[in-house]
């Protein structure tokens, strides 16, 4: 019998002292929750490979409400994205990225992480995201105004872009239907992405907690004042005791699904269509 000899193909030394995971507008990117689910996965591997990993959102408009991280210099972000790295050989050409890069590497990923979550990863990304005082006062006021005193349950209806960025009222009965499941003995906190659908809500059940501020996505919002409503929601999805989704992507909602992935809070989506 012949034994051939095969040599093992050893991964490259990588030169990349640190690497930063950059939200930004400057190249039209994505949700907090995206952030969120990129930095899970590039933790990951850079934990892998013993090389320190941070997260900077001081370019970004989020990060008035967010108390302040290491502002990086950087002239442009390589992009790392599920939909480039959606394939069989999605982890070949992650690396394929980081063997070009040397010194501090700046770059955005919103890519699925590739191990299980553990709770050291949790804590690290929420001490990177920690509210400041005025958020945290913000939200306080909010649930003492909803009349928030205790444990509570959010829906979370994720309307579309059409209806966030362009304002075209949803399909209403797709989500009514969906609502009309929950007892009415409960009152439900209600967040959506669309302002028709809460002033349609607020008429239909008028015991549950709507919150009738004008929504915007952390996507292109460049008015931190704007935003500081949705950062509020953000905090508010991460101290529910348990949230449900119900959204027209099949993807569901980044938005509400790694808040509460991010604090462990039982989270139920549904995709409706």
């Amino acid at each position: 019998m012949e034994f051939k000899l095969y040599r093992v193909k050893q991964p490259k030394k990588l030169n990349i002292l640190k690497a930063v995971n950059v939200y930004s507008l400057m190249n039209n990117q994505q949700g907090i929750g995206d952030y969120i689910r990129g930095c899970f996965c590039m933790l990951q591997i850079f934990r892998k490979k013993n090389i320190p990993f941070d997260m900077d959102i001081s370019t970004h408009a989020i990060q008035r409400w967010f108390k302040p991280t290491i502002r990086y210099p950087y002239q442009q972000l390589e992009q790392i994205n599920y939909y480039e790295c959606n394939r069989p050989n999605r982890l070949k050409y992650i690396e394929s990225k980081l063997e070009k890069a040397s010194g501090l590497f700046t770059f955005f990923s919103n890519e699925f992480p590739i191990d299980p979550i553990t709770m050291e990863e949790k804590i690290f990304i929420r001490n990177k995201l920690l509210p400041t005082d005025e958020m945290k006062d913000y939200v306080q006021q909010t649930k003492k105004n909803w009349g928030i005193c205790g444990p509570y349950n959010i829906i979370h209806l994720r309307c579309g872009d059409a209806s966030l960025v362009e304002g075209v009222p949803p399909n209403y009965d797709l989500f009514i239907r969906e609502i009309e499941k929950f007892g009415k003995d409960t009152p439900y906190v209600i967040l959506s992405d669309s302002l028709h659908m809460k002033e349609r809500l607020r008429e239909l059940y008028p015991h549950f907690i709507l919150s009738m501020d004008k929504p915007v996505h952390t996507c292109n919002c460049t008015n931190e004042e704007q935003i500081k409503d949705t950062i509020r929601d953000f905090f508010l999805l991460t101290t529910a005791r348990e949230v449900y989704a119900f959204s027209i992507y099949g993807h569901g909602s980044g938005f509400s699904e790694w808040a509460c992935k991010l604090y462990d809070v039982p989270y139920h989506a549904k995709h409706i269509q």
